[in-house]
């Protein structure tokens, strides 16, 4: 019954006039240009085309209004010696990420360099109504695959319990999967000020990696801050080393790394945004 529900709901949509749809999804469905547009704000196009109708419908009942949107992207050249496991980071330009055209082989026996992309976006409609993302976007594959943290850290907002969303998205062999983590799942921790997910990285032949996660926030006082961070394991661990964290001004602002975790992640930049009203 659900799945006929879907199928009518998305043929009244097509018949609505007026709409210019602009991207098909891999679960079925077509989605309007300005709803896309709205979307691609905090989304990857390979998030967007793994999304469930009904995780579409709720994005679209936040009714976020683009000028309430702030968007920071941020650019990494990242240099591992796989002997030491010291992380050199760069922060690089747009242009220069762009530009930058992957080998087959980006890695040597002492030195492997990624090129990397964080981006953080929050939507402030209003005390209420609230939406934070943060993804981190691999063009280099890592050949350390094991359990990566991504979170956020907050300071004047509150969580809307179940809200939070994780996901990894990878492409192989032309077609873009995920694996989601789930609120109240194993592998993610909730704290006073912020959570975090520990996402273990799928190991193939993979030509795309992305790990996002996104949460519905009110606002308890002025000024509120989100900080947004994504850490990567530089060598194998377990889920208990991935999640021996706190919330806190550590790693990316956001991870205090506990005695079993710390020197095990790349310690990469976050990044933070705070509204005054």
């Amino acid at each position: 019954m659900r799945k006929i529900w879907i199928i009518i709901t998305v043929f009244v949509i097509l018949l609505i006039p007026g709409k210019t749809f602009a991207f098909n999804t891999q679960t079925g469905f077509k989605i309007p240009q300005e709803e896309y547009e709205k979307l691609s704000l905090f989304y990857t196009p390979e998030y967007i085309t793994t999304m469930s109708y009904d995780e579409y419908l709720y994005f679209q009942s936040l009714e976020i209004n683009p000028e309430n949107v702030v968007r920071i992207s941020k650019y990494y050249k990242v240099v591992t010696n796989n002997i030491t496991k010291e992380v050199d980071k760069e922060e690089i330009t747009e242009e220069e990420y762009e530009a930058y055209e992957v080998p087959e082989n980006n890695r040597s026996y002492y030195f492997e360099t990624a090129y990397q992309k964080m981006v953080l976006t929050l939507a402030h409609n209003s005390d209420t109504s609230n939406y934070f993302s943060y993804t981190g976007i691999w063009k280099t594959m890592p050949s350390v695959r094991s359990y990566d943290d991504i979170g956020g850290r907050f300071i004047g907002f509150n969580v809307v319990s179940g809200s939070q969303i994780g996901r990894q998205t990878y492409t192989k062999n032309g077609v873009v999967y995920s694996i989601d983590y789930n609120w109240g799942g194993t592998n993610s921790q909730y704290f006073s000020n912020g959570y975090g997910i520990s996402m273990n990285l799928v190991n193939d032949d993979i030509t795309t990696l992305q790990c996002t996660t996104s949460v519905a926030m009110t606002v308890d006082f002025y000024p509120a801050f989100v900080f947004g961070a994504y850490e990567h394991a530089t060598d194998y661990i377990t889920l208990s080393q991935a999640q021996d964290y706190t919330i806190g001004n550590g790693a990316g602002n956001v991870f205090i790394f506990g005695s079993t975790a710390t020197g095990h992640y790349d310690g990469m930049n976050g990044i933070s945004v705070h509204i005054t009203s």
